[in-house]
């Protein structure tokens, strides 16, 4: 509201003074410019009120409010957050992004006028966003667009193009498989698929429900690739038919890239003994019975079954760079389940880089009682906690068993990190009168129990630690000073050891492993093998890695301060069985390391 407040001049002239027109004419304008005054609203604007704060998405919240009444005169609105100014707007609604999920924010609004006076603050509207969904959560370290780096002062790596055949939740039979009219998953991934050696099937972002069995056929020379739109999260959930696997590997050659397996039923618990319970929706995350082919990057977790399978008649396969826990369910006999069970005869087997941990049954479980354990190569894993699952504390399993009752022959085990803080660790061998097994380990560094069981004529251990002791034969084959391995019954109390690992098949993603053994609240890294200078970075916790990067920023070669025991552990599915005591807090940690990936 506009106040003009103007004085009426009168004019007395006295019989003493003799006024021309002029000079009464100059004295009145002087005089009326003196005593005219313009009050442009002394007063400040009236409040906004009603505002009202509703959450969109654990990211974004949506205000309202009831214009000011003085709204001749007001021209915008301010908006605070937590008592900070962060916004302003000419409407009386706005939407605030680029929050945290399950966090409190408080917001008020001010009614600014032409002349930038300022009202008093609204009332206060304080929400709490809820928890991300899989997909509103863009800090997710396996979601991310060309802007998510872009305070990088290099150039970025771009993100890759799509093309090939489409599919999408929403996907038809009869679809041409474009971007523009997707096909279904099972139809794309079927005998009868239209994606032909060489091509590339790209999953749209969403959730593919139900169990698929992939029979796609690539060559030695153009394999296929199965893999989510470039920074889009791609999540097969095998809830709905039990028995089988979520997602089921036959055919060949075809590499397979960075899909989430998981199960939404809201239970691991059975009243029933043994393997094949009937009151679970029982799903295995990923079986692969097919040769030539490989499971990269994907993400395995709260599966009702085991998390990966990889069979005899699948020769000649790799699981690479796989994150697996929570898989399996606690039956009234025991914990069931395995992040990794595998079996091979001909060709060989790898297992490389891997993160297993909690879980109800073993990890690396390499098991048979009338199949074969050949030519198997285990590297780079990191292991950890496995059977922390299960809510009862006795129930913890081996993080690594390599042995059954049959042989095992030509074994490769090379650099390895193990972590346990009970009797279980890294077993090899299962039966006391099995023979004929042979195996290298080499530059293994196992913060857990190492325990051999049965007999191994040969077995080769150099440049390898164990700490937390040896169970059975191991004695025979290891001791402390001898082919460079260092053997103790204690974990060391001094000189932390952090690893770095780069991912072979993505060149903006690292894995970092760190033994805290000085408990100490953040451990500097060196990243300068994985970064460039004027690389931007997030690193996530194993823990939490669909939650905010604990830490991110610019790297400029200096060491990168990583917080420990800063994220409680991801619960199953349905439960809070994950004890205090098989959280290891600040003594050990695994990170996600996302970055630009620079030119």
């Amino acid at each position: 509201m506009k106040y003009i407040l103007t004085f009426v001049l009168f004019i007395i002239l006295t019989p003493h003074r003799v006024y021309s027109n002029e000079a009464i004419e100059a004295d009145a304008i002087r005089w009326l410019v003196t005593r005219t005054i313009n009050y442009i609203d002394v007063p400040t604007p009236t409040i906004p009120s009603n505002l009202v704060a509703i959450e969109s998405s654990s990211s974004q919240i949506d205000l309202s409010w009831s214009a000011s009444p003085d709204n001749t005169a007001v021209t915008s609105y301010k908006i605070y957050r937590d008592d900070v100014l962060i916004k302003s707007t000419d409407h009386t609604s706005i939407s605030i992004t680029g929050l945290y999920e399950k966090t409190n924010y408080c917001f008020t609004v001010s009614a600014i006028d032409a002349e930038n006076n300022e009202s008093k603050l609204s009332n206060a509207s304080c929400i709490t966003t809820p928890k991300a969904t899989p997909f509103d959560n863009y800090h997710a370290f396996n979601s991310f667009t060309d802007n998510t780096f872009a305070l990088s002062s290099c150039a970025n790596l771009p993100l890759e193009t799509a093309v090939g055949i489409f599919v999408s939740p929403t996907g038809a039979a009869t679809a041409a498989g474009t971007q523009l009219d997707p096909l279904d998953l099972a139809t794309a991934l079927s005998s009868t698929s239209i994606v032909s050696a060489g091509q590339t099937l790209w999953l749209m972002e969403g959730i593919y429900k139900g169990n698929f069995t992939s029979k796609l056929r690539g060559t030695s020379l153009l394999p296929i690739k199965v893999r989510p739109l470039p920074g889009k999260r791609a999540i097969i959930d095998g809830n709905h038919i039990s028995g089988g696997a979520a997602l089921t590997i036959s055919g060949d050659w075809t590499d397979y890239y960075g899909l989430e397996v998981i199960s939404s039923s809201a239970t691991h618990t059975s009243t029933q003994t043994g393997s094949n319970p009937t009151d679970l929706v029982r799903n295995n995350g990923v079986t692969v019975t097919g040769p030539n082919t490989r499971v990269i990057n994907f993400i395995v977790h709260d599966n009702i079954g085991g998390g990966i399978s990889s069979w005899s008649n699948a020769p000649n396969s790799e699981l690479y760079g796989n994150i697996i826990y929570n898989n399996g369910w606690t039956g009234p006999d025991r914990g069931h389940g395995h992040a990794i069970y595998a079996q091979n005869n001909t060709g060989f087997k790898r297992l490389t880089n891997n993160i297993i941990f909690f879980g109800y049954g073993t990890g690396i479980h390499v098991y048979t009682e009338g199949g074969q354990m050949n030519n198997f190569d285990v590297q780079h894993n990191t292991w950890f906690m496995t059977g922390a699952s299960d809510p009862r504390a006795s129930q913890k399993k081996d993080n690594c068993l390599i042995g059954g009752f049959k042989p095992v022959t030509n074994l490769l085990m090379k650099h390895n990190l193990g972590y346990s803080e009970n009797s279980r660790g890294t077993r090899l061998g299962y039966g006391g009168s099995v023979t004929g097994q042979d195996a290298i380990l080499i530059d293994n560094y196992l913060s857990e129990n190492f325990w051999v069981a049965g007999s191994w004529p040969s077995l080769n251990i150099s440049n390898s630690s164990i700490f937390r002791g040896l169970t059975g034969a191991a004695s025979s084959f290891i001791s402390d000073g001898i082919n460079g391995n260092i053997v103790q019954t204690t974990p060391p109390v001094t000189g932390n050891r952090v690893f770095v690992k780069a991912n072979d098949h993505n060149p903006r993603r690292a894995r970092v492993v760190i033994y805290n053994y000085e408990d100490a609240s953040s451990v500097n890294v060196d990243l300068s093998t994985i970064l460039k200078p004027g690389e931007a970075y997030r690193i996530h916790s194993s823990f939490a890695l669909f939650d905010a990067p604990i830490i991110e920023g610019v790297f400029d070669e200096s060491p990168v301060s990583i917080p420990m025991g800063t994220v409680a552990p991801p619960q199953p599915t349905g439960s809070n069985d994950v004890a205090d005591e098989d959280d290891p807090h600040r003594k050990f940690g695994v990170f996600i390391v996302m970055h630009g990936g620079c030119e």
